[in-house]
Parts: structure tokens; sequence; C-alpha cells
């Protein structure tokens, strides 16, 4: 079973890296305009991402309970 979580450890990592582009994209799109479309688009996006990280740490959680319930 180590090996799913290894999986689930490495997907945490490529959604944190994709936060921190999604940020960096958005700041550049503004660039000191927070009213335009593209700003809130690029937020959206990031605001995306983070939810997704937030579910995948929650499943994570609730799959270390349940394991160690089964040992």
């Amino acid at each position: 079973g180590m090996a799913k979580f290894k999986g689930t450890h490495m997907r945490e990592k490529k959604l944190t890296e994709m936060i921190e582009q999604k940020v960096k994209e958005a700041n550049e799109v503004h660039q000191g305009d927070e009213t335009s479309v593209e700003y809130k688009v690029a937020w959206d996006q990031v605001e995306e991402v983070s939810q997704a990280k937030a579910d995948l740490r929650l499943k994570l959680q609730n799959t270390t309970r349940s394991f160690r319930i089964l040992l």
C-alpha cells in the first residue's frame, strides 16, 4: 500500500508547484489592475488548485486513519 501513498504525496507536491505557478501568473497578469477579468480568472484557478490540494490532503488523512484501523 505504500506505493499508492507515495503517488499521492507526489500529486500533492505537483499541486503545490501548480499553485505557486498560478499565483505567479496571476500577479503578472494583473500588473496593478485588480479589476481586470484576466486577474479574476487567474485567481479563480489558484483557488481551484488550492481546493484540490486540500481535498487530496483530507483524503490522505482519512486513508491513513483507516489504514491504522486495519493494522
